[in-house]
């Protein structure tokens, strides 16, 4: 652990494996325990607080072979770094949604709707629909002022100014 993630020495990790507060594919392990590629790590660690998201989950569509969902910002799909709880995917759990599968994402700082898969094969269809570039996808900003044009086409990357603020340089392409 100390060598795969160097933020505490191997003194610390060993007595984190020891009060139970690593899993190694869902079970505790000795001090001793060698990875491997495919171990799936979780790390309890009880002074850390974990993010608020917002409580806006809605369940747009639920059919037999997958569910629609509109995800508020800011709000991570899945767990990792600071957010375990507070994820799309364990909210979603939290509502008796269990065996749900990403098919797309979307970034924390970003709303939208985002569908989930009920089966592995149905996740790997819609998955390949949005690698074959089959799925439109719209993005909405909000601005800042009072826009003359109806339309206006930015070309031009997004950055993070700070926390979950971001801004875009001001290249126009196509102002209508």
């Amino acid at each position: 652990m100390s060598e795969k993630f160097p933020f505490q020495t191997e003194e610390v990790w060993k007595n984190r494996i020891e009060l139970g507060r690593v899993y190694i594919n869902h079970q505790t392990v000795p001090p001793n325990f060698v990875l491997s590629g495919l171990d799936e790590i979780f790390h309890y660690n009880p002074s850390a607080v974990e993010p608020a998201v917002p409580d806006e989950v809605e369940i747009l569509v639920d059919e037999k072979e997958y569910l629609i969902v509109y995800k508020p910002a800011p709000m991570p799909m899945h767990p990792g770094g600071r957010y375990y709880k507070n994820t799309l995917s364990e909210i979603l759990k939290d509502m008796g949604y269990e065996e749900l599968r990403i098919t797309h994402r979307l970034d924390a700082v970003t709303s939208g709707i985002v569908i989930l898969a009920k089966s592995k094969e149905f996740a790997q269809k819609v998955t390949q629909c949005f690698t074959k570039g089959k799925v439109a996808k719209t993005y909405y900003a909000m601005v800042y002022g009072n826009p003359t044009e109806k339309h206006i086409t930015i070309n031009a990357p997004i950055k993070r100014k700070h926390g979950f603020v971001f801004e875009c340089g001001e290249h126009l392409v196509d102002a209508k």
